[in-house]
């Protein structure tokens, strides 16, 4: 269990770290491409063995720039999403996503399905969604943007497909050990492209935001980046074929942290919808874990 919390404290760090931007100016999108190189740099010391590495990176090594390249895409779609549709909508398209590792959990991997299982499955949407939902949403005119209807969904999948590819690369290749290499290559195709593009937007923009605060923010933000996938790892590598309550838990936990800490730090104010979500989210919790995980 201390590997799956792990996981949602770190998580719930990149969320705070996010909400701090605004407040210090800082430039998200440079922050991130700076956040990725960070946590690829923190992931070497983690390398135990770089000769296994070389004679095994060629059967995960294409899975690994897939998964980059969607890291970075989804990064920048959740940005658009946040800033034309609200928070609010951004981050149910993206908790939501865990929907097809479940799925491929109990068609393609065999997992075991209970009625407790189900019942705090169930809870684990119903949560998420009450948990994002704001009293004064602001209203957005689509009308002239219709095609920005579509980012939700694009989000939902995107977020679904890399939790997917997670799952199938730990049971594929790392179901003991060997992962740290892989996260490497990732967080490098991410920064990578994230490099180029922020180049090309500076060059049009005729300006460099690669200020010493936004690599600062960034590098702060690459350390829990890094550990949060890290850790998800390990939980999936010590709950063998248990993946369907691990990312649930994962997902719904950060929410609960997220919303504990925005309450406590920055003094964000919780509706009616929010408690009866956070409570849902903690009943799910404890229906998973006492069936699968202690």
């Amino acid at each position: 269990m201390i590997w799956l919390l792990l996981s949602i404290l770190s998580s719930t760090a990149i969320m705070l770290i996010f909400k701090s931007f605004k407040r210090f100016q800082i430039s998200t999108f440079h922050a991130i491409v700076v956040n990725y190189f960070t946590a690829m740099l923190v992931g070497f010391p983690f390398v135990s063995d770089w000769d296994v590495v070389a004679s095994s990176y060629t059967s995960w090594y294409y899975y690994a720039l897939i998964l980059g390249s969607l890291f970075i895409a989804l990064f920048f779609l959740i940005g658009r999403a946040t800033q034309e549709l609200g928070i609010s909508v951004a981050t149910v398209s993206m908790k939501l996503g865990y929907v097809l590792p479940i799925v491929l959990a109990f068609t393609w991997y065999q997992e075991s399905l209970s009625t407790i299982k189900i019942i705090a499955i169930l809870l684990t949407f119903v949560a998420v969604v009450l948990s994002s939902m704001k009293d004064h949403e602001e209203h957005h005119d689509l009308s002239k943007r219709k095609w920005l209807i579509l980012l939700p969904l694009i989000i939902f999948i995107g977020s679904g497909i890399c939790d997917a590819i997670v799952q199938f690369t730990e049971k594929k290749f790392f179901q003991e050990s060997g992962f740290e290499a892989f996260l490497i290559i990732l967080f490098l195709t991410s920064a990578t492209l994230g490099l180029i593009a922020a180049i090309i937007h500076d060059v049009k923009k005729g300006k460099n935001n690669f200020t010493r605060k936004n690599i600062i923010a960034g590098m702060l933000l690459g350390i829990p980046n890094y550990f949060s996938i890290y850790f998800l790892f390990k939980a999936l590598n010590f709950y063998l074929n248990n993946s369907a309550a691990v990312f649930p838990i994962n997902n719904v936990g950060i929410v609960v942290a997220s919303t504990l800490f925005a309450v406590l730090i920055f003094s964000e104010k919780l509706n009616r919808k929010n408690v009866i979500g956070f409570v849902l989210a903690i009943i799910s919790i404890i229906l998973m874990s006492l069936e699968h995980l202690f």
